[in-house]
């Protein structure tokens, strides 16, 4: 039997591996680990620089690129083809009625849910169904992840740190699960430990975190950071920044209320939580609903862009287009408008009476300006105060709740208010390390510079902050779910 091992795997770029590897010593140092699989070779700028010289040498390292190289090409293809054949036929049986069936098992739930986002960001037009390329595409993607778990499974990996749990590697994830391997994922600069039989992503909460920032934030402190975040717009979460920086592009009358729809990126998975008690598969049935609705209601509703929609090159607009003509020909009612984001976000919430999103995360920031957010699928609040949102049960409970001509009961008290914004500073700024290693957050199609100048801070900032870092990754996991960045990690755990 190999030696208890930990993999590092997923979508990690230079720069996150980067910042990564002091985190990873900390767990291995925790778990006594002293063999750790990548996924890829590391970087020679990486192996050269001298900070990692002691952590190179204190374990044993390997990639899989180099175990799969062992293997017997010919028998590798074959296993693998058969896999690939496999996907592509059960495709063909994944559906949105699949996704939202209780009858599957965890794992199965898991799996359709791979196969589903993954032929839908492979897509190279549609939205509403798989093209038959996404299909092969995404099939040779899936049958890789069987290829990954036989080897970790071989080398005895018993704890893994992973980037995402969407698309193909939700899959992993499952066989992963199934095994009863210690999961950690990093997202958006925040380490999650895994459960086993439920998701527990970068939308969550550890709700001991907020109970015990009680005892180390004030009230004041937290008013603070609000009025810099919002009423200054200077957010450190750039999809926040850039929605509350829009400069407001018509005059705007704040007594003249209307109703909001907050879009996601149809295309970015939905499933980082998979909550199977939502009324709605997707984004996509979501949308198509929520419109056939409000075109019944007598308020104005606005359908916003996502703010990020541009760097992910998805034209919403064309979208939205494409599918009230589909939806209403050429009567679209006059009560819905899209709007290419004319106003901020600010602007829009003070505007607003009810606000819709599937689980994005302008639910928190509209419960902090007073709002009562009607959400579809699991995501923040949830773990907190079920009177903070609504969250229908039913088609009927949903198509009641847009409807509803009494906007007073969309309105969050004082108290609910201050409990958001609490909920909202523990997020950005308790659980999360971006501060500590100088980095922010990326998109897909982000310039290679960009990538280039957050190696160079990362790597400067790891000169003063590596066993630091270190702490984060020896106790996250033990007292919380999440981890806590430097500033707060002494304060929260003594």
């Amino acid at each position: 039997m190999n030696p208890k091992s930990i993999f590092l795997g997923g979508a990690f770029r230079d720069h996150q591996i980067l910042f990564m590897l002091p985190i990873l010593d900390g767990i291995c140092k925790k778990k006594k680990i002293k063999k750790i699989i990548f996924e890829k070779r590391l970087n020679k700028k990486i192996k050269k620089e001298r900070i990692f010289k002691k952590f190179l040498n204190n374990y044993n390292l390997e990639s899989l690129e180099d175990t799969q190289n062992k293997e017997n090409y010919l028998i590798r293809n074959i296993k693998s083809f058969f896999w690939i054949i496999f996907f592509f036929f059960k495709s063909f049986f994944v559906s949105r009625v699949k996704l939202l069936s209780k009858k599957n098992t965890w794992f199965d739930c898991q799996v359709v849910h791979s196969i589903w986002d993954t032929c839908i960001i492979n897509n190279k037009k549609e939205l509403n169904k798989f093209e038959f390329l996404s299909r092969i595409i995404s099939s040779i993607f899936l049958s890789r992840q069987i290829n990954k778990f036989k080897i970790l499974k071989k080398e005895n990996v018993k704890y893994a740190v992973i980037q995402h749990t969407v698309y193909e590697e939700r899959f992993l994830l499952a066989l992963m699960r199934k095994q009863k391997i210690n999961i950690f994922v990093q997202t958006k600069h925040v380490l999650i430990k895994q459960k086993l039989n439920e998701d527990y992503g970068f939308k969550h909460l550890d709700k001991n975190i907020f109970l015990d920032s009680y005892k180390i934030i004030s009230h004041n402190k937290i008013e603070k950071y609000w009025k810099k975040r919002f009423l200054l717009g200077n957010s450190k979460y750039r999809e926040a920044k850039i929605a509350s920086n829009i400069k407001n592009k018509k005059k705007i009358n704040l007594k003249e209320k209307e109703n909001v729809i907050m879009l996601h990126i149809f295309k970015d998975s939905p499933f980082t939580n998979i909550d199977r008690s939502r009324i709605f598969a997707d984004y996509y049935s979501w949308v198509y609903a929520t419109l056939k609705i409000v075109s019944k209601s007598d308020e104005k509703w606005i359908i916003r862009k996502h703010p990020s929609a541009d760097k992910w090159g998805e034209n919403q607009s064309e979208i939205i287009k494409d599918l009230l003509i589909d939806m209403f020909k050429n009567q679209i009612p006059k009560n819905i408008t899209f709007e290419d984001n004319m106003k901020s976000n600010i602007t829009q919430f003070r505007l607003t009476n009810k606000l819709v999103t599937f689980s994005g995360n302008s639910h928190l920031e509209a419960s902090c300006f007073g709002i009562k957010p009607i959400i579809i699928s699991k995501t923040t609040l949830c773990n907190f105060d079920k009177k903070m949102f609504y969250k229908p049960k039913s088609i009927k409970e949903y198509r009641n709740l847009l409807l509803e001509k009494d906007n007073k009961k969309f309105k969050a008290t004082h108290s609910q208010i201050k409990k958001s914004k609490r909920i909202l500073y523990c997020i950005h700024n308790i659980i999360n390390y971006a501060e500590d290693i100088d980095s922010f957050h990326v998109f897909r199609k982000e310039n290679k510079k960009v990538f280039k100048i957050l190696f160079k801070n990362i790597l400067k900032k790891l000169n003063d902050n590596y066993e630091d870092l270190k702490k984060i990754g020896f106790y996250v996991g033990q007292k919380y779910q999440q981890s806590l960045n430097i500033n707060h990690l002494n304060k929260f755990i003594k």
